[in-house]
């Protein structure tokens, strides 16, 4: 064993520093290239636009009191894509001051009618989005004294929209 470990030793091929340093600039140049291009595109805007858009959110009103559709912005690419899907500073900016302590996920087969947002104890601000397929959402607002008491508000939130629907307490 120790004779072929010698053999091996014997057999590395020495390069010169020029020669490492000419190969790490080689290498660093389609690296740079590669990233730039093809990972990141994003890379060429100016870094004030990306800053500016980067973790905004647009938030459309409905005929109910504090029921919003908010539309994150999304950042795409051919990896896929990158989305910021809560920012509390970037909710206050658009008057979203909710505090949000918990955050829920479920999975439902096609078909399935889920998610009574309601509570008479304990009462909870839900922010709901759709990750896979499509859901049809209905928020009605049941809440005694309110001015819009009764009406209802429906969205479609898909995996392809992104939309998300903030439901107060």
């Amino acid at each position: 064993m120790n004779k072929e470990k010698e053999k091996y030793e014997n057999q590395k091929a020495t390069i010169s520093d020029s020669e490492v340093k000419k190969l790490a600039e080689i290498l660093w140049f389609w690296l740079k290239r590669y990233f730039k291009e093809q990972l990141f595109p994003w890379n060429q805007r100016k870094k004030n636009e990306r800053k500016n858009k980067m973790g905004k959110f647009t938030r459309i009103d409905t005929s109910i009191d504090g029921v919003y559709v908010i539309e994150p912005t999304v950042f795409g690419d051919n990896r896929g894509y990158f989305m910021e899907t809560y920012s509390k500073k970037d909710f206050e900016d658009i008057g979203i001051t909710n505090e949000f302590v918990q955050d829920n996920q479920s999975k439902s087969k096609k078909g399935v009618l889920r998610g009574l947002h309601y509570q008479k104890e304990n009462t909870q601000a839900k922010l709901v989005r759709c990750i896979k397929g499509e859901v049809f959402d209905v928020a009605v607002d049941l809440r005694p004294g309110s001015e819009t008491y009764g009406k209802w508000e429906g969205v479609i939130l898909s995996e392809e929209n992104k939309k998300m629907f903030m439901i107060p307490r």
